[in-house]
């Protein structure tokens, strides 16, 4: 598990590094005008989304094919992919603590329980994201379900900047904002449920895939 990890992690470190001076020049010239609280939130989406790039990276490199020739078995390649969605969400969470921790102590103009209810719910957001998308990704390949992946982050997206351009949430953003500790343990509870019901379905399409 520890060397199919390190794996995913070599592939991924050449887009990481791009990410983070990206991350870097962003969060300096958008702190003042978006807040830190929309890029500590840009930053823990962005990390936990690379779990399909690391997907992609393998297909292009054909090496799950190469893989199953060793002894490992298909089981063990899906959970190291659900292993690395929590391992990239949690160094997302981390780096968005550090950045909001340092902007705390420059101004102490943050509200820090009210930022980590906002990053709880967003990695929980985020969990339910690639759940939804990697069975999708293991099922049909990178190439074949660009398109699907495309929809499952835009519609959601879409869905909630249209409802809240009408007005419809109105409603329920008082209530988050009322009972965000509790919305956001209770996200993040479901998000897991979801997700191991996602690790059951995406080892039964893997355990029938052929290449």
């Amino acid at each position: 598990m520890k060397g199919l990890l390190l794996n995913d992690l070599l592939g991924l470190r050449r887009t990481l590094a791009y990410i983070f001076v990206f991350l870097g020049i962003y969060a300096l010239l958008f702190t003042g005008t978006m807040g830190p609280e929309f890029i500590s939130g840009f930053i823990l989406v962005l990390t936990t989304m690379m779990v399909n790039s690391a997907v992609m990276i393998g297909d292009a490199a054909k090496w799950n094919m190469y893989a199953l020739t060793m002894p490992i078995s298909r089981r063990t390649l899906v959970q190291e992919k659900y292993l690395l969605m929590l391992l990239l969400g949690g160094g997302g969470m981390a780096l968005s603590s550090l950045y909001t921790f340092v902007i705390y102590l420059l101004h102490h103009t943050l509200d820090l329980r009210g930022f980590f209810d906002m990053v709880l719910l967003l990695f929980s957001l985020c969990l339910f994201l690639n759940s939804v998308i990697l069975p999708i990704l293991l099922r049909f390949g990178s190439e074949k379900a660009k398109y699907l992946t495309i929809i499952c982050y835009g519609v959601p997206v879409g869905g909630i900047v249209i409802l809240g351009g009408m007005g419809v949430l109105d409603g329920w953003i008082g209530f988050l904002l009322q009972n965000r500790t509790m919305v956001a343990l209770a996200c993040f509870a479901l998000s897991l449920v979801f997700m191991a019901f996602s690790y059951r379905i995406s080892l039964w399409i893997y355990q029938k895939k052929e290449w």
